[in-house]
């Protein structure tokens, strides 16, 4: 280098590139060459991904719980499904008006997830609020011998609509197949001021009073007293 502030710029430049070294993202190739991996960029896409996630969980910190909940980006496939409370919308890309929710799940994970059109409808009609307790699943069915896939979305409603429903719902089918029956529930370790124990404790407290009142049996099957509301 011909003067100080270039020598500067190298050894900033050779720092970064010890620094991809460190990461995996690129290879020494000599004393002061570097190779670059095929997937580096692939790669640096993805972290800038996460960080902006991580970015805008904080931009919703305050609607949430239990602030330490880790954040995931959830891409849910044929028969998956997740259910939680509305954190918030807003813009994940702003050159193709591609939205994001986010969702404090019952799972007790922060779910980032990519909402259908008619979800952005709802929630810009005001049909969907903050809070409101939204169903997420992926379903498919067949036509002339092709299987389309999609996703499907029922919004429950606030905590105390399902609190004070007195009658089964889709909540409580979700819970009882989905935890329940598969002793799901009994593995939730959440802090008692959380909405996912919150949402817990009252889906429990709804399954023993069906029980006592004989609406559902001791497999927790619906004996069909009560029409189920979708």
């Amino acid at each position: 280098p011909k003067n100080s502030i270039e020598l500067e710029k190298r050894l900033h430049v050779i720092g970064r590139l010890k620094y991809l070294e460190r990461l995996g993202f690129i290879q020494k190739a000599g004393s002061i060459t570097w190779k670059v991996d095929g997937t580096f960029l692939k790669s640096l896409r993805q972290i800038q991904i996460s960080n902006d996630i991580i970015k805008r969980k904080a931009n919703h910190i305050n609607n949430i719980s239990d602030k330490h909940l880790p954040i995931v980006r959830t891409f849910l496939r044929k028969g998956e499904s997740i259910a939680g409370r509305v954190v918030g919308f807003g813009l994940h890309d702003e050159n193709y008006d591609k939205r994001y929710l986010i969702l404090e799940g019952i799972d007790g994970k922060i779910h980032y997830v990519h909402p259908t059109k008619k979800m952005i409808l709802h929630r810009d009609s005001s049909k969907i609020k903050n809070n409101d307790i939204i169903h997420m699943e992926v379903k498919s069915y067949f036509k002339n011998g092709k299987e389309t896939t999609y996703l499907k979305f029922n919004n429950w409603g606030k905590l105390d609509r399902i609190k004070w429903n007195k009658e089964i719902t889709e909540a409580d089918h979700y819970f009882i197949t989905r935890y329940l029956k598969n002793l799901k529930a009994l593995d939730m370790n959440l802090d008692t001021r959380t909405f996912g124990r919150q949402y817990f404790n009252m889906m429990k407290q709804r399954i023993v009073r069906f029980r006592t009142l004989g609406h559902l049996d001791k497999n927790l099957n619906v004996k069909n007293l009560i029409k189920r509301r979708e």
